[in-house]
């Protein structure tokens, strides 16, 4: 569960930018259904990013995976995404910060975490992570990198196997985090924050529409994410009632060679007309069912999931029904958490969503820097149409479209043509 996401100098983000995943003291909404309450605060079952195209929604998604990749590196590509804002002088070779407070666990008795790290593209020059036991943080560790690629580490009292910490101080990497090189050793605290990143914060948005032709081979193995599947695919009006494994034929394989394997499996879904293999599906279909694929897992345990433009390709009943899987406490009983950026403005509903579950995503015109902003400080009323107040660009999200200068400009390149 995340309770606070900071970033500063990352892509379009400028200054820094805070999101609160807590819950507003809203006097005319309730809305029990969308928080859950954790330590006697209630925190948010969602949180959905609105804006113009390049206001920078996909950059606050992208600060999220960031941060993932530095604690769970990627098997290839950059150790640190060093990404700075670039239309400053001042900030284009300056360090990034991303921090996060979280628990791995939505129990009462979980204790939540702090960390934080700043960093440039040669090295990690701070980082930190805090365990929070009561009012005050508890220092775990927190580690620098100087210039000269030195590296300090300093040990908190709270945490546990401090000898080992102390053994790892000679093998600190300047360009690596902490968490990455040294979580999975036994330090309780170190490896609960790693396992948060690896197993509960799940973020699809880079592959979702990009790898939808890829057959989802963990539906061919799993038989409770099958039901799933199914079930999901019914709510959502599809007319598929079955999914089942077929063998075919390799193609482009060497026939007649002993022990060559010219067999693979393939995935089909059953409909009421017949079955259809899973790579001649319509695009909504793969989608939803690679949705479906994550759903599973985030909702079967205490999760995260983040997506970026989580209408694409689905009709705005299905992407509310999506919504509708966080929100509902006998589907999602664990209180995972659901963070998306969306063009969809069917949504932007006070009957689904509190007003501190949207925020608007935009750009100052003169520096370029990207800035967000609650509709919860906005003064609307309860009868408002959000979403036509929305597309009339009263919350600072809507494009200044002319027509007239498109239009003007292919005049003037039929007079060049002529």
């Amino acid at each position: 569960m995340i309770q606070k996401f900071v970033v500063e100098n990352f892509g379009s983000i400028k200054e820094k930018l805070e999101i609160s995943f807590q819950a507003s003291s809203l006097s005319d909404e309730t809305y029990y259904q969308n928080v859950f309450k954790f330590k006697n605060s209630n925190f948010l079952k969602l949180v959905a990013f609105y804006g113009m195209n390049a206001s920078g929604k996909s950059t606050i998604i992208r600060a999220f995976a960031a941060l993932q990749e530095l604690i769970i590196p990627l098997p290839i590509g950059p150790v640190t995404p060093y990404l700075p804002f670039e239309f400053s002088n001042e900030t284009k070779s300056a360090p990034i910060s991303l921090g996060i407070e979280f628990s791995p666990s939505n129990d009462e008795d979980a204790f939540a975490y702090k960390y934080l790290v700043t960093y440039d593209a040669k090295k990690i020059i701070y980082e930190k992570l805090e365990k929070m036991t009561s009012q005050k943080p508890s220092l775990i560790f927190s580690r620098t990198t100087n210039e000269k690629m030195d590296s300090e580490l300093t040990i908190g009292a709270s945490a546990s196997n401090h000898p080992l910490l102390q053994a790892l101080k000679s093998s600190i990497v300047p360009n690596r985090t902490f968490l990455s090189m040294f979580a999975t050793f036994k330090v309780a605290d170190l490896f609960e924050t790693y396992q948060f990143f690896a197993t509960r914060l799940i973020n699809i948005s880079p592959e979702m529409n990009r790898f939808v032709d890829v057959v989802p081979t963990n539906l061919m193995n799993d038989e409770s994410l099958k039901k799933f599947t199914i079930k999901l695919l019914q709510a959502a009006g599809f007319n598929i009632h079955n999914i089942h494994v077929e063998k075919k034929p390799k193609t482009h394989v060497i026939a007649n060679i002993p022990g060559f394997i010219n067999e693979t499996n393939a995935l089909f879904l059953d409909h009421d007309g017949g079955s259809l293999e899973f790579i001649k599906e319509s695009l909504g279909t793969k989608k939803i069912i690679i949705l479906a694929e994550h759903l599973y897992p985030a909702l079967s345990k205490p999760s995260v999931m983040i997506i970026d433009e989580l209408e694409s390709s689905l009709h705005p009943e299905l992407t509310k029904l999506i919504l509708t899987c966080f929100l509902d406490e006998t589907i999602n009983p664990h209180y995972s958490q659901l963070i998306f950026s969306s063009h969809e403005t069917t949504l932007l509903d006070l009957d689904l969503l509190r007003r501190d579950q949207i925020y608007f995503v935009y750009k100052d015109q003169k520096t370029c820097g990207t800035y967000i902003k609650s509709l919860k400080d906005f003064q609307v009323r309860k009868t408002e149409s959000i979403e036509k107040s929305y597309l009339a660009g009263r919350y600072l999200t809507s494009p200044s479209i002319d027509e007239i200068l498109v239009m003007s400009e292919s005049e003037n390149d039929e007079q060049t043509n002529s």
